[in-house]
């Protein structure tokens, strides 16, 4: 695995020349202390303010050698922060939710033929900031400057549980946890580095109504990609625009979001694809557990992925790229699907 603090140089330095032609204003400033310069910026990625919308941007999946695969399709329309759709299409990967202002979700399509990484596309485009759980203060704790590069208008920030489960966990300096990285003087994210090797970058950013979009998002993994998104088309729409409305053969479920034990959603489990052991770690004799907090989509699928603790970043990623591929039987409640919120523990036991 390419050392984490030489993979972010270069990725920083390779995000920074595109700055000078992007459309955005200098910022005026930002607070000194962490908490402060997230509250500021994500207020700039907040889009529920917007007149009504709609983004439609082109994506491409790579195979693990960092191959391109298949090309698909986002789209999203939104008429306000309750009103709004997103749609993936690739090949026989459809899917489409449609969000209601009565607090229903309409579905259609096939979900579990997407993969974690076109869901988190959605976040990526429209929300990397303010639906970031580690902003929930009560959770994660944020530490200043995890990496600056000296004289530049970067700054990146580590976001750490307040109290880890395992008292063998590494520490921020390690790259362990998420590390957020922004242009502070034009207010913009730059990437989120999680997961030992795994970093989302933003590119070539305008602004919509005073707030920053970004039209380029990659995911990678070490050296090779994931997948990788550029917006086609940004427009105005009506707010009774028919793509908005979802047609009867839809289900429906709620948005609300329970948090269940993690002996439930361990009953729920219909698919699951065992961790590989890194060899890296079988070298050293690291052992222990991987423990992550998961979101579950009313599809079953796991939409989100943070981490508690873990002996070591190799097991964090090797645990990451497993349960991002388990799927569940949807929890209901009342008999319609809700989001859940769990724990996952993934186990690496001693190696003879």
């Amino acid at each position: 695995m390419v050392h984490w603090r030489i993979f972010f140089a270069f990725f920083l330095t390779a995000a920074l020349p595109g700055f000078g032609q992007a459309a955005i204003n200098s910022g005026a400033g930002l607070p000194e202390d962490p908490g402060g310069v997230f509250a500021a910026i994500a207020s700039s990625y907040d889009y529920s303010t917007l007149k009504p919308w709609h983004l439609k941007a082109t994506y491409q999946l790579y195979d693990d050698a960092g191959k391109p695969t298949e090309q698909g399709t986002y789209e999203y329309w939104s008429a306000s922060k309750q009103v709004f759709r997103s749609s993936w299409t690739r090949g026989s990967a459809t899917y489409t939710e449609w969000h209601m202002a009565d607090g229903q979700v309409a579905y259609q399509g096939k979900s579990e033929l997407l993969n974690y990484f076109e869901h988190k596309l959605a976040v990526a485009f429209l929300s990397p900031l303010t639906s970031a759980g580690e902003l929930d203060s009560t959770k994660f704790r944020l530490d200043d400057h995890a990496v600056t590069a000296p004289g530049s208008v970067v700054s990146c920030y580590n976001t750490v549980p307040v109290a880890p489960t395992e008292d063998h966990t590494q520490t921020p300096s390690s790259g362990l946890f998420p590390q957020y990285c922004f242009n502070t003087k034009k207010q913009l994210l730059l990437g989120i580095y999680s997961f030992g090797g795994q970093v989302v970058k933003f590119n070539a950013f305008t602004q919509i109504e005073g707030k920053n979009l970004a039209h380029m998002v990659y995911f990678r993994e070490d050296t090779h990609d994931i997948l990788s998104a550029q917006v086609d088309a940004i427009g105005a729409i009506s707010p009774s625009d028919p793509e908005l409305t979802p047609p009867p053969s839809a289900k429906t479920a709620r948005i609300d979001k329970v948090q269940v034990g993690a002996d439930v959603a361990e009953g729920l489990l219909v698919k699951k694809v065992a961790p590989v052991y890194p060899q890296e770690a079988k070298d050293v004799h690291v052992q222990g557990k991987v423990i992550l907090q998961a979101f579950i989509g009313i599809d079953g699928r796991v939409r989100g992925l943070q981490l508690l603790s873990a002996p070591a970043a190799s097991l964090a990623s090797s645990a990451f790229w497993s349960v991002s591929q388990w799927q569940y039987k949807p929890y209901l409640r009342n008999g319609v699907p809700v989001e859940v919120e769990t724990t996952i523990t993934v186990s690496y036991p001693p190696r003879k």
